[in-house]
C-alpha cells in the first residue's frame, strides 16, 4: 500500500492518505460520484440550506415589495398630476420672461446704437486733431529743418568770406 495517493486511490484503499494528509475517514463520495471531505461536503449542504432560506426571504421581501410599489405608484401618478399643473404655470410664466426680456433686449440694442454712434463721432474727432496734430508736427520739423539749413549755409558763406580775405 502506498503512503500518499489520489483521493480515489485512498477511498479505493491503495494508499494511506493524500498530500493533505485526508485519509479514507475523512473522505465520502458525493452525489455525482466525486471523491470530497467530509467536512467541505457538511460545510457545503449548510451554505445550501441557507442559500434556500435567503431565496424564500427575497420571495417574502418580493411580495411585500408589490404592495408597497403599488401604493407609490398611486402617489407618484398624484405627483405627476400635480407636476403638470406646476408645469402648466411655469410655462406661461416664462412666455411672460422671455416676452419682457425681448423688450429689455430691444431697448439695450437701441441704447447700444446710441453709445455707438457717439463713440464713432468721438472716434472721427479725435482722429481729425491727430491729423492736425501731425501735421503740426510735420510743419514743425520742416521749419526746424529749413532753419538748420539755413545757418548751415551762413556759416559756409561766412568760412569762404573768411578765407578769401586771407
Amino acid at each position: 500500500m502506498k503512503k500518499y495517493g489520489t483521493r480515489e486511490e485512498v477511498i479505493d484503499g491503495i494508499a494511506r492518505m493524500t498530500r493533505g494528509f485526508l485519509r479514507k475517514k475523512d473522505l465520502a463520495v458525493n452525489k455525482k460520484g466525486t471523491v470530497v471531505s467530509k467536512k467541505r461536503q457538511k460545510a457545503a449542504k449548510k451554505l445550501i440550506a441557507i442559500a434556500a432560506e435567503k431565496r424564500a426571504e427575497k420571495r417574502e421581501k418580493k411580495a411585500a415589495k408589490a404592495v408597497i410599489d403599488e401604493e407609490k405608484k398611486k402617489k407618484k401618478a398624484e405627483r405627476a398630476k400635480e407636476r403638470r399643473k406646476e408645469k402648466a404655470a411655469k410655462a406661461v410664466i416664462e412666455k411672460e420672461q422671455k416676452a419682457a426680456k425681448a423688450v429689455i433686449e430691444k431697448e439695450k440694442k437701441a441704447a447700444k446704437a446710441v453709445i455707438d454712434e457717439e463713440k464713432k463721432k468721438k472716434k472721427s474727432e479725435r482722429a481729425k486733431e491727430r491729423r492736425k496734430e501731425k501735421k503740426a508736427a510735420e510743419q514743425a520739423v520742416k521749419k526746424a529743418e529749413a532753419e538748420i539749413d539755413e545757418a548751415y549755409i551762413r556759416k559756409l558763406v561766412n568760412t569762404v568770406i573768411d578765407e578769401s580775405l586771407l
